[in-house]
């Protein structure tokens, strides 16, 4: 097809970074290459957009391709007259979304030129439509073998224990020098603590001891380790410090490489974080506070209020203002609290882990898990818009029900607060000494799982005790 028309042709230019290291054309090159393009089929070129995408196309990515769904729009409003692409796989790797690219192109009469092709097509031609379709088919076809290839070797390393990603702050790698791979001695493989290790056993010990993320971070700024507060929690939330990885269906496998800390101590931080989320706990000074709840109806209102002159520090509720002395109220809480865990029968209250129920619901979590999993498999291989529609029905149902089980194993087991204290039930001595060698932040949290109901109410008379002031009820 030859054309006289000197009517320059208005141009984008689609660039995308590639992760093909053998074929890695860089975004900045193929914009080079598309400014050489002057002339097309005798019509000179005027390139006046780069739509820039570093975003995935195929359907495994999991960000929006905000900049191609951009000149699918302009190409649909008659900007363009052609759209210059390294190759056909720039464009998509999902047929239903290459597929609206060419349709727009069709319907508007954009053309479409493939630099590694040295061709243009015309869509509105059969064989050039098809062609071009064949390419995306093809794009598509690969992305499918790449995933199938990229998960059979996650579950090879997963089942050999290996890390995977990069080695986590306070661990570094030995690799063989002339394999380049990661070395394995006596089947641990070589990621081992390094000299931020103890800053990651502190981070993790303290969060799992209750106290509070900032108080965490502020610590470790003091001590000059300037780390984000994003990333002290992140690391808590790591679970390759206790010698776990991800099994990819949202649980952990065993690890063989050497750990930060153990895994209950991991598992007590993650359990700290999760019940942390949406909050941003400060600095813990006062034992009650948002703790107790007032005879007014006001709920977790008490609010510590430091001694000021002869006036003595004291809690008062935000909403009524009613106050109480913060040392007799905190002194007889404390002891309420010691002596419900001193009592013989503690243990068949506050510890449910060995409970038959929990077990049955930590075992549904895993079937389900499980099933869940066998699910996404079925969805990567399915070949047919009803085969992936029902995979996809089938996992929007399982999430509700795994994460019901889960509150349900949740609410059967021992509350991590409560870890540090577990063979220390029913004997005072014991529990007075774990009492002792809690932080402030797990005191708080030990009350939060002893008592359903701390209510405070308006003195009788002037020096009323707090003990008769203060009614409770144990959970």
């Amino acid at each position: 097809m030859v054309i006289t028309d000197t009517k320059p042709l208005v141009t984008a230019a689609l660039t995308r970074v590639s992760r093909d290291k053998q074929q890695g054309t860089s975004p900045e090159q193929q914009w080079d290459r598309a400014q050489l393009l002057t002339t097309i089929d005798g019509r000179p070129v005027l390139l006046t957009e780069e739509y820039r995408e570093t975003q995935s196309a195929s359907r495994f990515g999991t960000k929006e391709r905000t900049r191609f769904a951009a000149l699918i729009e302009h190409i649909r409003q008659n900007r363009y007259d052609l759209v210059i692409m390294w190759e056909a796989d720039r464009g998509a790797r999902e047929t239903e979304v290459w597929s609206r690219f060419l349709n727009s192109c069709r319907s508007t009469g954009t053309l479409v030129h493939v630099i590694t092709h040295g061709r243009t097509y015309d869509v509105r031609i059969g064989r050039d439509w098809r062609s071009l379709m064949e390419d995306g088919v093809d794009a598509a076809y690969f992305s499918e073998k790449l995933s199938v290839n990229v998960k059979r070797g996650h579950n090879a390393s997963r089942d050999q224990g290996r890390p995977h990603g990069r080695a986590p702050y306070g661990y570094t790698r030995n690799y063989d020098q002339k394999t380049k791979q990661l070395k394995q001695i006596d089947g641990v493989w070589q990621q081992v603590p390094d000299d931020n290790a103890p800053t990651v056993r502190e981070i993790i010990t303290r969060i799992a001891a209750q106290v509070p993320i900032n108080e965490v971070h502020r610590d470790l700024f003091d001590k000059g380790v300037n780390l984000p507060r994003s990333t002290v929690r992140a690391i808590a939330l790591c679970p390759a410090y206790a010698n776990l990885r991800t099994d990819g269906n949202g649980g952990y496998v065993q690890g063989r490489w050497v750990p930060i800390v153990d895994e209950a101590t991991w598992r007590r931080a993650k359990a700290v974080l999760d019940g942390q989320a949406g909050t941003n706990p400060g600095h813990t000074v006062w034992l009650l506070s948002q703790i107790g709840d007032c005879a007014c109806g006001a709920t977790r209102s008490w609010k510590g209020k430091q001694a000021h002159g002869n006036v003595a520090a004291a809690y008062f509720c935000r909403v009524c203002g009613t106050k109480v002395n913060a040392q007799q109220a905190d002194d007889h809480v404390t002891a309420l609290a010691i002596g419900r865990m001193a009592a013989p029968d503690a243990a068949t209250f506050l510890i449910k882990d060995t409970s038959e129920e929990a077990n049955a619901a930590r075992l549904e979590v895993q079937q389900l898990e499980e099933k869940l999993g066998r699910h996404r498999d079925r969805l990567e291989a399915a070949t047919t818009a009803e085969d992936e529609e029902e995979q996809e029905e089938m996992i929007r149902r399982l999430k509700p029900r795994i994460k019901a089980a889960k509150a349900r194993a949740e609410k059967l087991s021992t509350p991590p607060a409560l870890a540090d204290f577990t063979d220390a039930l029913g004997r005072l001595d014991a529990v007075l000494d774990r009492w002792e060698a809690a932080s402030l932040p797990a005191r708080k949290a030990v009350l939060r799982v002893v008592f359903e109901r701390l209510e405070l109410h308006r003195a009788a008379h002037r020096g009323q005790p707090a003990e008769e002031r203060i009614t409770h009820r144990f959970a």
